[in-house]
């Protein structure tokens, strides 16, 4: 029954999403439609309302049940020990602001992931589109270049992305390991 429930909460999720993206992009004017990037809008429509159906599983209920463990954890911490838990909070605190800074960052970047890979899929549909040109014109080395240029912009970016991911996990692992065992 849960799943049942799940899957269709989910695929009217998509479905409205998705509608509600397609008709934004209908109504859109032709000068600003004219920004966005092939692949990028592809991106938009496909990609980002997966990650939107996600969003509500893996934050919002997350988040509620978070707080609330957050609020009974305070409470048997205070009436175990006041001390403990001022230096609980305090580097629960300090291990909070620094997964928001490494959240940004990674936030910035993710932006940037999906800029430039949106203008690849570009570069490659307006390559498929205008072969026959590039072969007469022997632009063969110079759209492979190209190519190759845009794909090392996005593996810089997936570096930068894995290391924001790695900094944001030794966050986590830092006040669960020392911060919590070091209080008890």
């Amino acid at each position: 029954m849960g799943h049942f429930c799940d899957n269709k909460l989910k695929n009217k999720l998509r479905f409205r999403l998705k509608s509600r993206m397609l008709t934004i992009c209908r109504k859109m004017e032709l000068s600003e439609y004219d920004r966005y990037d092939i692949g990028d809008m592809r991106n938009r429509i496909e990609v980002d309302e997966k990650k939107l159906e996600s969003f509500f599983a893996d934050h919002v209920i997350d988040y509620c049940f978070a707080v609330f463990s957050i609020a009974a954890m305070g409470i048997m911490m205070l009436s175990i020990s006041w001390p403990l838990a001022i230096f609980g909070a305090v580097g629960m605190g300090i291990t909070f602001v620094s997964s928001n800074v490494v959240g940004a960052r990674l936030n910035a970047l993710s932006d940037r992931y999906r800029t430039d890979y949106g203008e690849f899929e570009g570069t490659i549909l307006h390559s498929l589109h205008n072969w026959k040109e590039i072969k007469a014109n022997g632009l063969e080395e110079q759209q492979a270049g190209l190519l190759d240029a845009k794909w090392k912009e996005i593996a810089e970016c997936i570096k930068k992305q894995a290391v924001c991911r790695y900094l944001a996990s030794g966050f986590v692992a830092l006040n669960l390991f020392v911060v919590t065992r070091l209080g008890m």
